[in-house]
């Protein structure tokens, strides 16, 4: 068995998840704990095929699994250069860690809007993930979050989203502006 059967053997078992409740009440808990699941298995831990990057350094490559309903499996490497700008994805999504360190901030917008202009979000939750953690970002619009590899070294992540991540704006949040922008990148895609 390689990464590929894993990920399908993966993507199967949620889907059977997502079927069994139209309106994912515990399924992001299920969800969280088949990923920790996965990124535990030694021939993900030790998988070595080099991602390039991620939405936000301008290269991301391409989905490992993407279907009609919008579910969408991506390989993201984090690098600990910078932290990501403070973003949401429109979508619920599962974050695994299976090589490397994270360190994973989650906010919340405490204003009154939803969408780009005057916004002020505050940090939340900030914690390192390591190996075989998870990181449950919540649905909109509570979807707020922003990382970076740990410790001089990059953090290699598998990530399911509930929608497809590139089909819509994501929303940008400068602090400093108290401002909310909105962005859909261009992605070179390796």
């Amino acid at each position: 068995m390689n990464q590929y059967d894993s990920i399908a053997v993966f993507i199967h078992d949620v889907k059977q998840m997502l079927a069994t409740d139209p309106n994912h009440g515990d399924d992001l808990e299920r969800i969280a704990e088949r990923m920790r699941e996965l990124v535990a298995e030694p021939i993900i831990r030790n998988w070595q095929e080099e991602t390039v990057g991620n939405v936000h350094t301008g290269q991301q490559s391409r989905p490992l699994y993407q279907d009609e309903s919008g579910l969408t499996l991506m390989h993201a490497r984090f690098g600990p250069e910078a932290m990501t700008p403070i973003h949401n994805h429109n979508s619920w999504a599962i974050v695994g860690v299976y090589r490397g360190r994270d360190l994973y901030q989650k906010w919340r917008r405490i204003d009154a809007g939803n969408g780009a202009g005057k916004a002020q979000v505050e940090l939340i939750e900030e914690r390192v993930l390591e190996p075989g953690d998870v990181a449950i970002v919540p649905a909109p619009p509570q979807d707020i979050h922003a990382q970076q590899g740990f410790a001089n070294e990059a953090a290699y992540e598998l990530v399911l989203f509930g929608s497809n991540p590139a089909s819509q704006p994501r929303l940008y949040f400068d602090t400093a502006q108290g401002v909310a922008s909105t962005a859909q990148r261009e992605t070179r895609r390796t």
